[in-house]
């Protein structure tokens, strides 16, 4: 019959904290607490406990737990270094989301595989950009403003290592006297009308003489999507937790989260080592008893990889939309740059599963049987978008599927540019450029 009590017990005790849990519905928690109650009472009566739990007994309980608190933040803070929380290098903005924290710095955490990451911090100058502070254009200057994602921003490269940082000096000779200036407006987690943001209330006031635009479709589609509230039906869950982090910034939960990270070095060690930003905001909105955040959260991704997901030989609704969305963009920036007489110019980048056939291997594996893709298909969408509207493009892509060297362009656990990579990029570009920088 004890046993029964203290089964009993159990069980009650879960039926409470179902009831606390918003998303269980009422209607099943509360019978199930009364139910249970009943039943532990009744058994109680039967079995009466040998010794009743006094108000000593709670406050040793109490102790105990505080002293277990105390002692794993104090080893968190001797074996834990701080991390910044994640959004702290930006700053949530009504139409782009988030924006560049003007000063603000962080971490790109690089993906090397088997639990192996590489950490290259980064840093925003006052003016937003991953670029040093830059002062009025001089007479005998030419600057090419760079837009882009993380490719552009440099994602686990040093600033010397960027794709504009060595497109700098391959153009350097190529415009006649004029002194060549490559700037980085690169923001990662950027699509097109983001990137024409970047143009408008950073770049133009910069005097630049030549936009470039990166384009990147696996991720540029899904945000176009994000801007209808909508998204790829498979898609990179962490990433779009991390973009409603932004939407949600000023919700009571994620701005508890935040404070518990940035003043608990055992949380903020617990959010970085299982990378799990949001998951406090998601139990503390989950909590009835506590006012509801209203705080938005992604629905479950299809099973497939979602980073070739822009291949997939037939295109649902979503894909179709977020591409008219991203061309829509594209032009409007086109526009924004025929306004201030500024040549425009294009290039798309992929992943490196699109010419390295192991890693196209590696995401068929992961599809689910029977699914078509069509490898490339997101090059070559682009190249007819270009054509068809008289933009000029810069081909890279043909230089990284031709480089001797193709295990050394990309991170293969992360899908960003490697050193190399970047190289061969920066050079593509600026032997296809070269012809359209003035000679004197």
């Amino acid at each position: 019959m004890a046993f029964l009590r203290s089964g009993a017990g159990v069980l009650l005790a879960l039926a409470i904290a179902a009831l606390l849990w918003r998303p269980i519905p009422l209607g099943l928690s509360l019978p199930a607490v009364v139910a249970l109650g009943a039943g532990w009472r009744i058994l109680r009566a039967r079995v009466p406990p040998k010794r009743r739990i006094g108000v000593a007994d709670v406050g040793l309980l109490a102790a105990s737990v505080l002293f277990t608190l105390g002692a794993v933040e104090i080893a968190a803070r001797v074996l834990y270094d701080f991390r910044p929380y994640a959004d702290t290098p930006y700053v949530r903005h009504p139409k782009y989301f988030f924006v560049p924290r003007p000063g603000g710095s962080g971490t790109f955490d690089v993906n090397l595989g088997s639990g192996r990451f590489l950490h290259v911090p980064f840093a925003f100058s006052s003016q937003g950009l991953r670029e040093r502070e830059l002062a009025k254009k001089g007479a005998d200057e030419y600057r090419v403003l760079l837009l882009g994602d993380s490719f552009v921003m440099g994602w686990g490269l040093p600033p010397e290592q960027t794709i504009g940082a060595q497109l700098g000096p391959m153009l350097a000779g190529r415009a006649g006297s004029k002194r060549i200036r490559v700037i980085n407006g690169g923001v990662s987690g950027y699509g097109p009308f983001q990137e024409e943001g970047v143009l408008e209330d950073t770049g133009l006031a910069l005097d630049p003489d030549l936009v470039l635009l990166q384009l990147f479709p696996a991720n540029d589609i899904e945000n176009s999507l994000a801007q209808v509230d909508k998204r790829m039906r498979a898609y990179d869950s962490g990433w779009q937790k991390h973009l409603l982090e932004f939407r949600n910034q000023n919700r009571w939960a994620v701005r508890v989260e935040r404070l518990m990270s940035n003043h608990s070095r055992a949380v903020n060690a617990w959010i970085n080592a299982t990378r799990r930003h949001g998951a406090v905001a998601s139990f503390l909105d989950g909590l009835r008893f506590l006012p509801a955040s209203g705080l938005a959260v992604p629905g479950p991704s299809a099973p497939r990889p979602w980073w070739i997901e822009v291949t997939l030989r037939d295109w649902y609704p979503e894909l179709q939309e977020g591409f008219d969305l991203m061309q829509r963009d594209v032009l409007a920036i086109r526009r924004t740059c025929e306004a201030h007489h500024l040549p425009f110019f294009a290039f798309t980048l992929a992943g490196g599963q699109d010419f390295i056939d192991e890693s196209w291997a590696d995401a068929l594996r992961q599809a689910p049987p029977g699914t078509v893709y069509e490898r490339g298909k997101e090059v070559r969408i682009m190249r007819e978008f270009y054509a068809r509207s008289g933009i000029r493009e810069i081909d890279v892509m043909g230089a990284l599927r031709h480089d001797p060297n193709p295990e050394e362009l990309y991170y293969r656990y992360d899908g960003h540019l490697r050193p190399h990579g970047a190289e061969v990029v920066a050079r593509a570009i600026a032997d296809q450029l070269s012809a359209s920088l003035p000679e004197e």
